[in-house]
């Protein structure tokens, strides 16, 4: 795909090689980072899941839809994916947030 947003042609291994590392070095530098400095990478997981999967499962099925000019249909499933996401990362922040609040809301999210 990142070969693709360049036009560059796939056959070549260089081309290959090029892509694979432009992709794979700033990841393991920002898990080197990450580690080095001590930062808690969890709430970044939370929020990448609770975002992520509903773009895979919702939002990319409502593309195709789209695109096949079933736009009731890819409105309706883009729609609730939309929905499922805000509510992912509003738990997510949420539970984030009463990590160590004991508030009502707090405790009963926790419960």
């Amino acid at each position: 795909a990142m070969l693709d947003l360049i036009n560059a042609d796939v056959k070549p291994f260089k081309n290959r090689l090029i892509a694979a590392l432009c992709f794979v070095a700033p990841v393991t530098g920002f898990a080197v980072l990450v580690e080095s400095l001590g930062l808690d990478i969890g709430f970044i997981m939370q929020l990448i899941g609770s975002t992520v999967a509903v773009v895979v499962l919702f939002l990319f099925p409502a593309l195709v839809l789209w695109q096949s000019r079933k736009v009731v249909s890819a409105s309706i499933v883009a729609f609730i994916g939309i929905c499922i996401s805000v509510l992912g990362f509003s738990v997510t922040v949420a539970m984030q947030i009463c990590q160590n609040n004991n508030s009502s809301f707090c405790t009963k999210l926790k419960a």
